[in-house]
């Protein structure tokens, strides 16, 4: 709630955090700038 994330954006975060993933794929860039002390987010390409 307190980062304003989408449920579907909240539940996929939630369980990557859940699983103690290194990076977040996505192209959203306002997932990014939500969540970046949470968890690395990076899109495709810069993998």
């Amino acid at each position: 709630m307190d980062r304003q994330l989408d449920p579907y954006d909240a539940v996929a975060i939630s369980i990557a955090l859940h699983e103690s993933v290194d990076v977040f794929v996505s192209r959203d860039g306002k997932l990014r700038r939500k969540t970046v002390r949470l968890i690395d987010v990076k899109e495709p390409e810069e993998l």
